[in-house]
Formats: C-alpha cells, sequence, structure tokens
C-alpha cells in the first residue's frame, strides 16, 4: 500500500502553491473547481476507508498480543505467589506486603486491608459528588461537605466586551478582566460537494 503521502502528493502536488495569476472568473472554471474539489474528497475518502480497514486489523491483532501477554502473566503471577507461600523463601514483611526481591525483579504480594467503597462496589472516589452520599455524610457532620465554585459562563459572557488591544472589559464596573483576552477567527469558505 502506498504511504498516505504519496497518494495525496498525486492529486494535490499541483496546488502546492497557488499558480501564479490563477482565478476564478467565469462559471466554467468555478464548475470545474467544485468538480476537482469532489474529486479530490472521493479520492481522500477511498484512502481513509482503506487505511481503516488496516487500522482495523492491526487493532485486533494488538488486542490478541494483549490477551496473550496478560493470560501468561496471569499464569506466571500465579505459580510466583505460591513460591512466595514456600516457608524456605526469605521474604520481607512489612504491615502491607511481603516482598522477596531477585536479580530479576521483586515479587510483591499485598496483604488484606480495609477499602471503602459505595454499596455497588465502585470506589468511592468516582462518586463524591453522588447526591445521596452527599446528604448523608451533610447530615452526619456539615464540615466534611466541599463547596466546588465555578464562573458562570453562560450568564458572564453577554456581559463582557473587548477594547482594541484584545482587553477583556466587565460592561457593569469597566474593570479589566485579566484572566481573559480575545482572539479573531479567520473568516473561511466552506464547499458543499454531493
Amino acid at each position: 500500500m502506498e504511504r498516505f503521502e504519496d497518494f495525496y502528493d498525486t492529486f494535490t502536488g499541483e496546488f502546492e502553491e497557488a499558480p501564479m495569476g490563477f482565478e476564478i472568473t467565469d462559471a466554467s472554471t468555478a464548475d470545474w473547481a467544485l468538480s476537482k474539489i469532489a474529486d479530490n474528497r472521493n479520492r481522500t475518502k477511498y484512502f481513509v476507508e482503506c487505511a481503516e480497514q488496516e487500522i482495523k486489523k492491526l487493532k485486533e491483532q494488538i488486542k490478541d498480543a494483549q490477551e496473550k501477554c496478560e493470560r501468561e502473566v496471569q499464569f506466571l503471577s500465579g505459580c510466583l505467589g505460591k513460591y512466595l507461600e514456600l516457608e524456605e523463601v526469605p521474604k520481607k514483611k512489612t504491615k502491607t506486603q511481603e516482598t522477596v526481591t531477585l536479580p530479576a525483579g521483586k515479587i510483591i504480594k499485598k496483604l488484606p486491608k480495609i477499602e471503602f467503597v459505595m454499596y455497588n462496589g465502585e470506589p468511592v472516589t468516582s462518586h463524591k459528588d453522588n447526591d445521596g452520599f452527599v446528604d448523608q455524610i451533610r447530615d452526619i457532620d456539615r464540615n466534611l461537605i466541599k463547596t466546588k465554585e465555578e464562573v458562570d459562563w453562560a450568564n458572564l459572557k453577554p456581559l463582557l466586551s473587548s477594547d482594541d488591544n484584545g482587553n477583556v472589559i466587565y460592561k457593569k464596573t469597566g474593570e479589566l478582566i485579566d484572566m481573559l483576552e480575545t482572539k479573531e477567527t479567520l473568516p473561511h469558505i466552506e464547499i458543499k460537494t454531493e
């Protein structure tokens, strides 16, 4: 399969720089330009479809390789865990883990601990804003609830203006908001072909 750059160059190379004096001055030339745009889009679409099929195949190969690796790692990890259980293995023990260091790496056994989770088994950290959880903890101790502040952009935006230097001004007071600046977008042409 040819590289995209090579493929792309075959039909766009003639326009890398705008030809001197080229202008569209009549309907026939405009129609030619629209046809050229449609042709370029169709060829690019075809190329992208082919490339996406190749990407799909590669993603399947990656998934297969990762699954095979994971199966082997799980099997060998289980064997290493059994090895670590042997009495003759000189383990370093702490409150939270047992370890043995070998030339190729470490075997670490994390010891059981109590972990707080939500009633559905999910981590608490992903549910700290759950309404029921917040309400229950607020009833127990209001000091354990945080208030999150954020800017009300929908109401602030109409109250802003800018000067010629791009400074953003709060209309009601004339104060500068130095955390914001303005940026002018460039005009662009949109082409639709069928």
